[in-house]
This record gives C-alpha cells, sequence and structure tokens, in this order.
C-alpha cells in the first residue's frame, strides 16, 4: 500500500488495518487481523495497540494461539 516500505531482501510485508479513521478499533478486529496474518504464513505480527495484552484473555489467549502457529507477535503498549 502507499506508505509502506520493507528493507531486506527477500521479505513480503503483509499489512492490516484494525482502526478506524479516529484510530478506534475492537478486539475483535485485534484478533482476527493476527489470526489471519499467523494463517496465512506470517513469520511475524507487529501491533502497537495501545492496551495491554496480559490483562484481555481474550488477546491473550490470540498469541498463544498465533504462537502454536510458529508466528512471533510483538505488541507496543502506549
Amino acid at each position: 500500500g502507499t506508505g509502506v516500505a520493507g528493507v531486506s531482501y527477500g521479505v513480503n510485508l503483509m499489512i492490516g488495518k484494525v482502526l478506524d479513521f479516529d484510530s478506534f478499533g475492537y478486539y475483535d478486529d485485534f484478533v482476527a487481523c493476527m489470526l489471519d496474518a499467523a494463517n496465512y504464513g506470517a513469520d511475524i505480527v507487529s501491533l502497537s495497540l495501545g492496551v495491554s495484552t496480559t490483562t484481555n484473555p481474550r488477546l491473550n489467549n490470540t498469541l498463544l494461539s498465533v504462537k502454536s502457529l510458529n508466528c512471533t507477535a510483538v505488541i507496543a503498549n502506549h
């Protein structure tokens, strides 16, 4: 997409948007995006959500599912 660049040889980027124009999103969207990426063969999922992953059981369980698909999840909290 526009404004997205990759700098590593042989690496493909898969872009998924989970926030709306006002930077608002739902846990269901976060979960679906991570699982879709992992199921499509992503090696790494990187999200900057600004939410705690340890206090939300659904998001925490999704991280475990992503890991079981040999995908590493990196999530930044603000």
